[in-house]
């Protein structure tokens, strides 16, 4: 698979080339989707390398398409908005970060090794918005991994449903010195990834933040494939 990365390949192929049963196949590439390193392309088309095998060998782009239809917009809303602005996607059961700009000290920065697995798993506004939109199931085996956050399973589910009700997510760490904005990518109705803006909290107020909640939802748009 790693010689031809954008190629799908079916359950069948994958089970004769490898030279194992199909039953065993499927289940180790069941295991494999669920921690990132594949992904399904689709209902019955295949599987593709998921962004973890991306991160083991820092291998070039995942969601290559993604990142370089993503970069110069973020980097005109970075200028803009003299802020960082993130793109993210998930990573089986984790965020995985694939492009950074720091829009700060005047001038924008890309970060060309952005590409990391987020360490804690309630710790941004993107993980917040991609939890409010994973089916029961996966937001079951997310939470039966990582524990609760520090609420209710009530609460959590009550937050997750505001977030998608509203199309963005709102979060400050738990210094309460960063506030973190994130709104959906989408492909064809399925949110894929997500675009945000980090910044000092004591920033994120009046009219800046409401720039800054507008532009991040345009941005998401702009990036977003809706045909």
């Amino acid at each position: 698979m790693s010689d031809q990365p954008e190629l799908s390949h079916g359950l069948g192929d994958l089970a004769r080339d490898t030279g194992l049963h199909p039953a065993t196949c499927s289940h180790l590439v069941n295991t494999m989707v669920e921690r990132g390193y594949l992904k399904r392309a689709g209902p019955r088309k295949g599987y593709q390398l998921g962004p973890m095998a991306y991160y083991l060998v820092r291998n070039g782009a995942y969601r290559n398409d993604l990142v370089s239809r993503a970069e110069p917009q973020m980097k005109n809303v970075a200028e803009e908005l003299g802020e960082w602005v993130v793109l993210t996607a998930m990573a089986g059961m984790r965020r995985l970060v694939l492009l950074e700009l720091n829009g700060t000290r005047g001038r924008v920065q890309l970060d060309r090794q952005a590409l990391r697995l987020a360490e804690k798993a309630y710790d941004s506004a993107s993980i917040w918005l991609f939890l409010a939109h994973m089916g029961p199931e996966e937001r079951q085996r997310f939470v039966e991994q990582n524990g609760l956050p520090d609420c209710t399973r009530s609460a959590l589910e009550t937050r997750l449903t505001g977030i998608r009700k509203a199309g963005v997510s709102v979060y400050q760490d738990d210094s309460g010195e960063v506030a973190k904005v994130a709104c959906p990518v989408q492909e064809h109705g399925a949110v894929i990834g997500a675009v945000g803006v980090h910044l000092p909290a004591f920033r994120f107020t009046g009219e800046h933040r409401r720039k800054i909640l507008a532009r991040t939802a345009d941005l998401a748009a702009r990036i977003s494939v809706v045909s």
